[in-house]
């Protein structure tokens, strides 16, 4: 019987929040089991190349406030003048799909 032996750290949490929270076990459970399993937020930066009339740059794409934010990053050891609309730039390297 395998279930016996099985989630023994999982049961111990369980038995942990029940002792601070005076939750049942069935609602301490899944509690903890919405905690572990909902993703974190991604937080990040991407970065997606791009060309504009020839010059390598990247344009560096985020969230501020729940808005996109784009920023043209062009190279140091050869600026050149970019967009002011940095997705003016990404449209002009065509369709692309993106998985």
């Amino acid at each position: 019987m395998g279930n016996r032996h099985h989630h023994k750290k999982l049961r111990a949490d369980v038995r942990a929040r029940m002792a601070r929270t005076g939750e049942s076990y069935q609602r301490a459970l899944a509690r903890i089991l919405d905690e572990r399993s909902s993703p974190a937020p991604a937080r990040g930066v991407d970065l997606v190349p791009i060309a504009y009339f020839g010059a390598p740059a990247a344009l560096a794409t985020f969230e501020i406030a729940g808005r996109l934010a784009c920023l043209v990053v062009s190279s140091s050891h050869r600026p050149r003048p970019f967009p002011h609309d940095p997705l003016v730039a990404l449209a002009m390297r065509g369709p692309r799909t993106v998985h």
